[in-house]
């Protein structure tokens, strides 16, 4: 769990999804498992590189909806970079249902939010002047998402998707983040959130600055 949270953001989706099956295990975990520890062992001299630019922070916000099989529930994956390689990241399973697509990227949003509101204050409070966190970028690949939040007028019975509809504008207007549209292709969250073909994730890995030493 240490290198899922603090060195290793590549297995952050699949120690997530096998933890939940730690109460009653079944043979497709453990082969699963085994080919996770396979992995790492191949790849045991790896580790998060960074130069030092860009020395601006940004976010990546994904979900994917509606994942989950036997609950419905969607996967939310955040990560940031600064310095030229991730520095915070996580991958979660969300607690409430979401309704659509753009329901589960917003809930998605909101956490990264959070992180983001909480690692620009810490920065803030380092005092290093290279650093630039005046406003930082969060990208999100659902356009959807983007707009709605860009839409101060948005109105929804469901009060969990007010309160981060709310979130998220306080954030904008206090100028904490800015929301970017980004390609799916082009989102690092995305492999915090679903399993990713080898090519896919070799280049995700890479622009994560997770290299070979």
């Amino acid at each position: 769990m240490y290198a899922t949270s603090c060195t290793r953001p590549d297995i952050a989706f699949s120690v997530g999804m096998l933890s939940r099956f730690t109460s009653s295990p079944g043979k497709e975990h453990w082969d699963a498992l085994d080919r996770l520890m396979r992995y790492l062992k191949g790849t045991k001299d790896h580790a998060l590189c960074y130069t030092g630019y860009p020395p601006t922070l940004e976010g990546y916000s994904d979900a994917s909806w509606c994942s989950e099989v036997g609950n419905s529930k969607s996967t939310s994956g955040f990560i940031f970079t600064l310095g030229g390689a991730a520095v915070t990241w996580k991958s979660k399973r969300q607690t409430c249902i979401a309704l659509s697509s753009m329901e589960a990227e917003l809930f998605a949003l909101a956490s990264a939010g959070e992180e983001a509101d909480w690692i620009r204050n810490l920065i803030l409070d380092i005092p290093l002047s290279r650093l630039q966190v005046n406003s930082l970028s969060l990208y999100c690949d659902n356009q959807a998402a983007v707009q709605v939040v860009k839409n101060v007028l948005f109105n929804t019975k469901r009060r969990h998707v007010r309160l981060r509809h709310a979130l998220l504008n306080y954030l904008k207007e206090q100028g904490i983040i800015t929301l970017v549209d980004v390609r799916s292709k082009d989102n690092l969250a995305d492999p915090l959130t679903k399993g990713m073909p080898k090519d896919r994730s070799i280049k995700t890995v890479g622009e994560m600055r997770l290299k070979a030493l």
